[in-house]
C-alpha cells in the first residue's frame, strides 16, 4: 500500500519552513517543531491509502530484491543476520529467533 498526503498543504500548515538550497542541511534550529497529538492525528487523517494496483508504472517484477547473495541466503535473510540481534538461522538460511 501507499500512502500519500490527501493535499500538499496538509503537513506544512503547521509551521512555516524555510526553502532550502540544493546542498543546504537545515540545523534543528531550521526545522518545523513537530505537531502534538491532536493534530498528528489530523494529518494522518487526511492520508488517502491507495491499492499498490494504482501506482502507475509499478511492477513488483521490476524489483526482485530478494536476490540470492550465497548459498541459499537471499538479500532479506543475509541483511536481517546482519542488522539483527542474536538471528539465529536454520539450515536454510531463514531466522529462526533474534530481534
Amino acid at each position: 500500500m501507499t500512502a500519500a498526503p490527501a493535499t500538499a498543504t496538509a503537513v506544512a500548515s503547521h509551521a512555516p519552513v524555510r526553502q532550502a538550497s540544493v546542498g543546504h542541511v537545515p540545523s534543528l534550529r531550521e526545522l518545523p517543531a513537530p505537531p502534538d497529538a491532536v493534530k498528528a492525528r489530523e494529518l494522518l487523517g487526511d492520508l488517502v491509502v491507495a491499492d499498490e494496483d494504482d501506482v502507475p508504472g509499478y511492477s513488483r517484477a521490476k524489483f526482485p530484491h530478494w536476490i540470492t547473495q550465497y548459498g541459499t541466503c537471499d538479500a532479506r535473510e543475509v541483511v536481517l543476520q546482519r542488522d539483527g540481534q542474536d538471528v539465529v538461522q536454520d539450515d536454510q538460511c531463514r531466522a529462526t529467533s533474534g530481534t
